[in-house]
């Protein structure tokens, strides 16, 4: 039988560019290692008249989705792993980011996101800026959605206990480490 490459999907938010660069570096990677690329970006929810209010953030997002173009839960079904980035917020992904995750619940629901793959990377204006916690708000709701080695295992027999497993540790990263260095 012939070997397939995998089908990676990098879904980012970047309202700058640093974490449209970091998603360039990331595809470029899955790329150089074999596998089929599928780069999004997930658009904003401000209003426009919010967006004038800082120079250049609509031409920006209207350039990056046209580019890019908005993910959806075909792209996230096609995949055989997702990567997910972010700018910091407080600690937090990006609504918008957060906003596309939200989406994937039909796909959970029908267990189409089972065993994939995932990962996420995020960016920060300097060192100490919530990196780490950002990652770790992201695990909650990819190990909820059912990724590998994030899964849940199955209920007890009672359904009151919901034990949670790691499978697949090595396979699944919580950061993705970018050569990259470009400044906010």
């Amino acid at each position: 039988m012939p070997e397939t490459n995998a089908k990676i999907l990098v879904v980012f938010y970047s309202r700058d560019g640093s974490v449209e660069t970091l998603a360039q570096a990331v595809s470029e990677g899955a790329r150089e290692a074999g596998a089929e690329v599928r780069l999004r970006r997930v658009p904003d929810i401000v209003p426009t008249a919010v967006m004038a209010k800082v120079p250049g953030w609509e031409e920006r997002s209207k350039r990056m989705l046209s580019e890019y173009g908005a993910p959806t839960p075909d792209d996230a079904e096609w995949a055989d792993g997702i990567i997910f980035g972010t700018p910091t917020r407080f600690g937090n992904a990006s609504a918008e980011l957060k906003a596309f995750i939200d989406s994937l619940g039909g796909l959970w629901f029908q267990g189409k996101l089972n065993g994939k793959a995932a990962g996420a990377f995020t960016s920060t204006a300097g060192p100490h800026g919530g990196n780490e916690a950002t990652l770790v708000s992201l695990y909650i709701p990819m190990a909820h959605l059912s990724f590998e080695g994030l899964r849940p295992a199955k209920p007890y027999e009672n359904g009151l206990e919901l034990r949670w497993q790691r499978l697949g540790a090595a396979r699944s990263r919580l950061q993705w480490r970018s050569r990259c260095r470009t400044p906010v």
